[in-house]
């Protein structure tokens, strides 16, 4: 803005242009042109206005500072390149560049675990590698990092409550100052009077000085990170009423100490709590299977209106969206037992899934023993391959001792289900191979799907190449032979 100026779009409005009582109408030279010209503007001044204008009052919260969210994207971006790329033989070198990724704020975390969620879940094959890239991240990142403890202070700058945020940044899209001072920002925020224009950015880059709240105003102070200058300060603040819209969020207790503030906010923003809640939303989302359902039901009932290229549509619309929300299902499931067989996700979370799975409920008799509550409820049809997939993943170590009486519950409802008539037949195949291979102390029967070196890969590829080439010299040409014979002669086996 010009020097003494304000803002355009600020929150003042624009003046009314006034003529130049040096200049005339048209020619800008006085005359008659001049008079009519002066006299329309005196006219419609008096049209637009009614007796003396009262003063303009000034707004204290006539400014609402702007979060930047360039950073978050940028993060997305790197995120998902670097997952892209990921195979076993470049895991340690792309986990480290996960680990090395600044996070300033739980969204940023939240970004990263979704983005391996989401990879997770769409290459079950790799849930192995995705969970120990978790695993590393745990080890690794630290929630100090962007864990903010905020005092509430009285006029003598003394902290009287605290409470945390774990979203407070650095990128804010317009600034205040410069100051010399702490104290002249703090000033500047609480004088709602005289509150100067803010600033772009742009691409100066800030660190956090302080933050405080005070008279109800949340105020954060900025220091420029290249900035040689010691005294030199920037501030962004804001009512507490509008925490939401500028995006800061604050833990809901307030804590008579900076240390018992603290410690819970590491505790509630550990890499471990992020991923469990992120496990917790998408097992616990109200049936995955609803909303399909009911579209299905109602194409069911509404089929017969639709000519038959509409119906071969819908039905190859409806046969996508399922095998999609399977292989979504079976990824997460999967994924899940990878991060329990390395100790990411307790036994007793486990335990839950499996019997969210077998729709069952438990009770504990007078004598200790469990036994089901609701043992005929129906699982859903795609709850049985999730249910299969879980044990072969984590059977060989959720099937102890301390857990040997709640399987017993599981694998008797799973013996009758092979039993079931109204299973189709491969269903009550995979829970008769389930209850094989937990009879055979887990071993697998064939080798599962998991991710390969080039190596591995080469391998296969070598020993496809030996196994077709030992076919062509061998029975590959008898069979060629016994072709043509039979072509000719009508076969020498008889028949």
């Amino acid at each position: 803005p010009p020097p003494g100026g304000k803002k355009k779009g600020i929150g003042f409005p624009q003046p009314l242009p006034q003529p130049d009582p040096r200049k005339g109408g048209h020619g800008g030279r006085g005359g008659r042109g001049g008079d009519r010209r002066g006299s329309r503007y005196e006219q419609q001044q008096q049209s637009f206005f009614d007796g003396p204008v009262k003063p303009l009052d000034q707004s204290e919260n006539r400014w609402v500072p702007v979060k930047d969210n360039s950073v978050t994207a940028a993060t997305e971006k790197k995120v998902n390149s670097i997952l892209n790329k990921m195979t076993r033989e470049k895991f340690e070198k792309l986990a480290g560049q996960i680990c090395d990724i600044p996070i300033e704020s739980r969204k940023v975390l939240e970004i990263i675990i979704e983005k391996v969620f989401e990879k997770a879940i769409d290459e079950p094959a790799f849930g192995g590698i995705y969970a120990e890239l978790c695993k590393r991240m745990a080890d690794r990142v630290t929630p100090e990092s962007f864990i903010h403890v905020i005092p509430h202070v009285n006029s003598k700058g003394e902290g009287k409550s605290f409470q945390w945020s774990s979203d407070v940044g650095t990128a804010d899209t317009e600034i205040i100052g410069p100051y010399p001072t702490v104290k002249e920002c703090t000033e500047a925020a609480l004088d709602g009077a005289n509150r100067p224009d803010p600033v772009i950015r742009g691409d100066m880059e800030m660190s956090i000085d302080s933050l405080c709240i005070r008279d109800n105003i949340f105020i954060k102070v900025l220091k420029p990170k290249n900035e040689t200058e010691d005294n030199v300060f920037y501030t962004v603040f804001f009512k507490m009423e509008n925490a939401k819209e500028c995006g800061l969020e604050l833990s809901d207790s307030k804590y008579p100490s900076a240390g018992a503030c603290r410690k819970d906010a590491v505790k509630k923003n550990s890499f471990k709590r992020s991923l469990l809640n992120m496990c917790q939303l998408e097992f616990e989302k109200s049936d995955i299977y609803s909303e399909f359902k009911k579209e299905k039901k109602l194409f069911e009932e509404t089929r017969s209106k639709l000519n038959q290229k509409e119906q071969k549509d819908k039905e190859k619309d409806l046969e996508f969206r399922r095998i999609k929300i399977k292989k979504q299902m079976i990824g997460f499931i999967r994924f899940i037992g990878e991060l329990y067989k390395i100790r990411m996700l307790k036994e007793h979370i486990m335990h839950e899934c499996v019997r969210s799975l077998l729709k069952i409920k438990m009770t504990q008799d007078d004598d200790g023993t469990y036994r089901l509550a609701n043992e005929n409820e129906e699982m859903d049809g795609e709850d049985h391959e999730a249910l299969c997939k879980l044990f072969m993943t984590i059977g060989s170590s959720i099937d102890n001792d301390k857990s040997r009486e709640f399987m017993t519950v599981y694998f008797r409802k799973i013996s009758k289900m092979t039993k079931e008539s109204s299973l189709n037949s491969r269903i009550r195949f995979m829970y008769q191979d389930l209850i094989e291979q937990r009879g055979n102390n887990w071993e697998t029967r064939r080798q599962e799907e998991t991710a390969k070196t080039l190596d591995e890969i080469k391998k296969d590829v070598e020993r496809e190449e030996r196994a077709a080439a030992a076919l062509s010299a061998g029975g590959g040409r008898g069979n060629y032979g016994h072709d043509r014979r039979g072509s000719k002669t009508g076969g020498g086996g008889g028949g």
